[in-house]
C-alpha cells in the first residue's frame, strides 16, 4: 500500500463486483465469442493450460475446476479433447 492509498471499504469492492458482474450479464454473448477474435489471448491460456496438465502422468485422474473462466470458453475445449470436471 502506498503512502496515499486508501484502505477499500467492502461496499466499495462489492459494488464493484456487482458492477462486473452486471458488465458480463449483459454482455455474455459478446465475451464468449472474444477469444475467436483474440487467438494470442486464447492460444497462450490454452498452452499454460496444456503445460501444467502434462505435469501430471497420464493415466492419473484429475478433476478440475474451471473456476472464474468466464463463459466456458476454455471448458468447452476440455470436453471436446476427453477432459472430466
Amino acid at each position: 500500500m502506498t503512502q496515499h492509498s486508501k484502505p477499500i471499504s467492502k461496499s466499495v469492492a462489492m459494488s464493484d463486483a456487482s458492477l462486473v458482474t452486471s458488465w458480463y450479464n449483459q454482455n455474455a454473448s459478446w465475451e464468449h465469442n472474444r477469444l475467436i477474435d483474440n487467438q494470442l489471448e486464447y492460444s497462450v491460456t490454452m498452452r499454460v493450460i496444456l503445460n501444467t496438465l502434462s505435469h501430471f502422468p497420464n493415466d492419473q485422474l484429475l478433476r478440475i475446476a474451471d473456476i472464474g473462466g468466464g463463459t466456458g470458453r476454455y471448458g468447452m475445449y476440455k470436453s471436446s479433447h476427453h477432459f472430466h470436471d
